[in-house]
């Protein structure tokens, strides 16, 4: 029921015209009446387009706001993401009470071969005193630096929150990453304890001639989903929906494949932080753009806090549902 509820709400002011039969229109002369004949200019209810928005607006806040206040939450984007995603997620996390601590963008020189061997030497002088690194490879040493540097779930604290800004600082510094904000020096930064990775939703087609996009994702950002998941209580990766098929160049992206996997234990058999193997606990959300993605973004978060991943969106993995249950309160939940 609160999933037909959603659909309906929100699918009735974001196109679903058919439900409601054609918008009003009026002809030019200002008076409502059946459609003119040809060269007669025809406008839409301006005054319509008006109330929908704002009953979009309204509906959207009933389910978001508040949903996430005070959570310290990390945001992570791939190479690829779009931007615009990017930027409806920071807005709608903190539409819904987040605390947004740092937005950190993975360069495509992460995955580089030509500059694994400076990522691997980087990781293991910024890796902090006592963590645990799996032998696999630099892949999973550099996404447990990351990860240490996001999340502090277990051990915040002045010193780790130090630590932090160097290993981020160190990574920006040769073009790993950039972060947003500037983190440099001797700068403190606050942990989250929630991260969003937000990915494109296929993975791109070329790239350097000895790595094809398949081995990037399997190779470079599941490390990295897993690192990030181990160290947080909760992880989301979110990607737009796409509509072009795989015949049109590039292959299935970051969240095809965790959806595909979902309950498997990670690549080596082994947390990238070094814990014995187990599911992975990650939650994931197939077509996080446009209001209903994000509305489903910060409640698949949720969900996720509360200790329930579930895998969303649209495709044959997402085997949780096209959206997130409403928490209770919420019209229809």
């Amino acid at each position: 029921m609160a999933v037909g509820l959603l659909a309906l709400a929100i699918g009735l002011v974001l196109g679903a015209g058919p439900l409601l039969g054609p918008p009003v229109r009026r002809e030019s002369g200002g008076s409502p009446g059946p459609l003119a004949g040809a060269g007669q200019s025809l406008i839409v209810d301006s005054g319509a387009a008006a109330y929908d928005q704002q009953w979009t607006a309204a509906l959207v806040g009933m389910l978001v706001d508040g949903r996430l206040t005070g959570v310290p939450v990390s945001v992570v984007v791939l190479p690829g993401t779009p931007s615009s995603l990017v930027a409806s997620a920071r807005r709608t996390l903190l539409r819904a009470g987040a605390r947004l601590t740092v937005t950190v963008t993975v360069q495509s020189a992460w995955s580089d071969p030509t500059r694994t061997s400076v990522l691997a030497d980087l990781a293991s002088r910024l890796l902090p005193s006592g963590s645990r690194t799996p032998s696999a490879g630099t892949p999973q040493r550099a996404a447990t630096v990351l990860a240490s540097a996001l999340v502090g779930a277990t051990s915040p604290g002045a010193a780790h929150e130090g630590a932090s800004a160097a290993i981020l600082g160190g990574l920006g510094a040769l073009g790993f990453i950039t972060a947003d904000p500037v983190v440099a020096g001797t700068a403190r930064l606050s942990m989250a304890s929630a991260v969003v990775l937000l990915a494109p939703a296929r993975a791109p087609s070329g790239g350097t001639p000895s790595v094809t996009a398949p081995s990037v994702t399997a190779t470079w950002w599941e490390p990295l989903a897993d690192a990030l998941a181990s160290s947080s209580r909760a992880l989301l990766v979110a990607a737009p929906l796409s509509t072009a098929p795989l015949s049109a160049g590039g292959s299935p992206g970051l969240v095809t494949d965790l959806q595909t996997a979902s309950g498997r234990t990670p690549a080596g058999g082994a947390s990238a932080g070094g814990a014995s193997a187990g599911p992975r606990n990650i939650s994931t959300l197939a077509g996080a753009d446009g209001q209903q993605g994000q509305v489903s973004l910060v409640l698949a978060l949720v969900e996720a806090l509360a200790g329930h991943p579930g895998q969303y969106g649209l495709g044959s993995g997402a085997t949780s549902g096209v959206l997130p249950p409403l928490p209770a309160g919420s019209p229809g939940g």
